[in-house]
C-alpha cells in the first residue's frame, strides 16, 4: 500500500493510504491503529484544531468525520456523532471548523471542494444537515483550508480567500501571473495556514507566502490580502510545506527527471 495523504497534530498523525485506508501514529506510544477504511483511495486528510476529529475524503466520492480513538486511551470521550456523506463527484480537499469540536450550535460545519467544482459548506444539524454552496464554476476545486474565519480555496483560477463571518471577498491571487511554472501543475496546488495572517500557497515548483492585512483609511474590519514572497525551487517540484518555527518552514519537495542524475527515479528522491 501506498500513503497518499496526511496530516500533523500534536498527539498524533493521521493518514490515508491508496487502499482506502486512514490510519493513526499516536506520538506518545508510536503505535498504528486503524480509524476507517473507503472504498476507494484517500484524496484528504485532516484533523481538527483539538486533535480529537479526523476527516477524509475518497475517490469513492464519499467523506468521512469522526473522533478518533487512539488504543492508548488518550482520546476524550467524544458527543459528537460519527457521520458521512456521498457527493456526486470526488471530494479533493476537506476542512474542519476551526470551532467543530466545540459541539456549540452552528460548529459543526465542514468544508469541501472537488471534481463538483463547488466550494461546499456541509453543516450538521441535530435534525437536519444541509450543503450550502459558496462558490462555483471556476473548475475543480484542488485545496480547501479554514483558519479562524478565513477560508481558503484553489481551482483552476488561482486561490481565494474569504471571510466566512462578514462574507468579504479578502483575495483573489491568480496562480498564472504570480508564479511562472514550467511543470503545468498549478491544478495540483495546495494550501497551508501558517499563522491567522499569513497563507502559504504551493504551486508546482513555486511557493508563495501571502499575507492578509487590516484596510486603513476605509470601513472597519476590511482585509485584504497580498503576496508577500515567492520563490522557485528549480528542477524540483515542492509536494508540501508548513510552517517548521518563527522563521523557517519544513519543505517537502521531490526532484525532476532532468535532475536525477545518479539513475534514481524522480519519485524516490526527496529534499
Amino acid at each position: 500500500d501506498e500513503i497518499t495523504c496526511a496530516a500533523v497534530h500534536d498527539s498524533m498523525i493521521a493518514m490515508g493510504t491508496l487502499s482506502g485506508l486512514v490510519f493513526g501514529l499516536s506520538r506518545r506510544t508510536c503505535t498504528p491503529f486503524e480509524i476507517r477504511r473507503h472504498e476507494g483511495r484517500v484524496l484528504d486528510v485532516v484533523l481538527d484544531t483539538t486533535g480529537a476529529y479526523v476527516a477524509s475524503s475518497s475517490s469513492d466520492c464519499s467523506i468521512a468525520v469522526g473522533s478518533v480513538a487512539m488504543p492508548s486511551g488518550d482520546a476524550q470521550p467524544s458527543s459528537i456523532r460519527s457521520w458521512g456523506q456521498k457527493y456526486t463527484r470526488p471530494v479533493l480537499s476537506i476542512a474542519f471548523c476551526p470551532e467543530y469540536a466545540t459541539g456549540t450550535l452552528g460548529s459543526r460545519v465542514v468544508c469541501v471542494g472537488g471534481q463538483e467544482c463547488k466550494l461546499i459548506l456541509n453543516r450538521r444539524g441535530h435534525f437536519e444537515s444541509k450543503n450550502a454552496v459558496l462558490h462555483s464554476g471556476e473548475g475543480s476545486i484542488t485545496s480547501v483550508r479554514w483558519r479562524g474565519t478565513l477560508i481558503a480555496w484553489a481551482n483552476d483560477k488561482g486561490v481565494k480567500v474569504v471571510d466566512i463571518q462578514t462574507h468579504q471577498k479578502v483575495a483573489h491571487i491568480p496562480l498564472s501571473s504570480q508564479c511562472d511554472d514550467d511543470f503545468g501543475l498549478a491544478r495540483r496546488c495546495r494550501l497551508e495556514w501558517a499563522s491567522d495572517d499569513v497563507l502559504l500557497i504551493v504551486s508546482g515548483s513555486t511557493i508563495v507566502v501571502a499575507e492578509v492585512r487590516q484596510k486603513f483609511g476605509g470601513p472597519v474590519g476590511v482585509r485584504f490580502a497580498r503576496v508577500a514572497h515567492c520563490f522557485r525551487f528549480h528542477e524540483a517540484l515542492v509536494c508540501g510545506v508548513t510552517l517548521f518555527d518563527e522563521r523557517h518552514l519544513a519543505i517537502v519537495a521531490t526532484s525532476t527527471d532532468s535532475a536525477c542524475t545518479d539513475g534514481t527515479p524522480s519519485s524516490q528522491r526527496g529534499v
